[in-house]
């Protein structure tokens, strides 16, 4: 099966998943350059696609079962997923109960902006797991189905979501980061 191109949720997501899936999907888009969108699905909720945005998602019921960069990963009630544009990906609910879940779809253009902002310098933009337990990510998502479709408080849960990376990259490099052995010391430690 090839994947589907979808460019943001609501312009190509449903072709993946015709005839497949129980469940529903409302969108929209408070910006030109951001998406939001809540769902619930049972069983297999989506085909093999990509978007051309970043998609950043929190779990609200039951466990989002997705196929990504050549892992499964799972994520349950408060877990935040991130998907990077072009990366291909799938959807199925974990349990016979379903799944429900809110995303945020921003352009990388956007994000790039922020982090460059808050790190007073070009950066690249803040590569994480798929899967968090971020409570701040998970927080901004969802605030943004608060927000007014304002373009204020759009850039402010753009800014949001770059800190709320910047923060997960940074926890997941403390807890994974390379470590390194100072082998003199180790030695005369002997």
């Amino acid at each position: 099966m090839h994947p589907q191109h979808t460019r943001w949720a609501g312009e190509g997501l449903e072709r993946s998943c015709r005839g497949r899936a129980a469940g529903w999907i409302a969108s929209t888009r408070p910006g030109v350059s951001v998406e939001l969108l809540s769902a619930w699905f049972a069983g297999e909720a989506y085909q093999k696609h990509r978007h051309d945005a970043y998609a950043v998602c929190v779990t609200l019921s039951g466990v989002r079962v997705f196929d990504y960069r050549g892992a499964v990963h799972a994520s349950a009630p408060g877990q935040v997923t991130v998907l990077y544009p072009d990366e291909v990906h799938d959807g199925r609910a974990g349990t016979p109960e379903g799944f429900g879940y809110r995303i945020v779809y921003v352009e990388p253009s956007l994000l790039a902006e922020a982090i460059r902002a808050l790190r007073g310098r070009p950066a690249p933009l803040p590569f994480v797991e798929p899967v968090s337990t971020n409570p701040q990510l998970a927080g901004v998502i969802e605030d943004a189905f608060r927000i007014p479709p304002e373009a204020l408080a759009v850039d402010s849960l753009v800014v949001g979501l770059a800190e709320g990376l910047i923060a997960v990259e940074r926890d997941g490099a403390l807890l994974a980061g390379p470590r390194r052995v100072d082998v003199r010391a180790l030695a005369r430690a002997r």
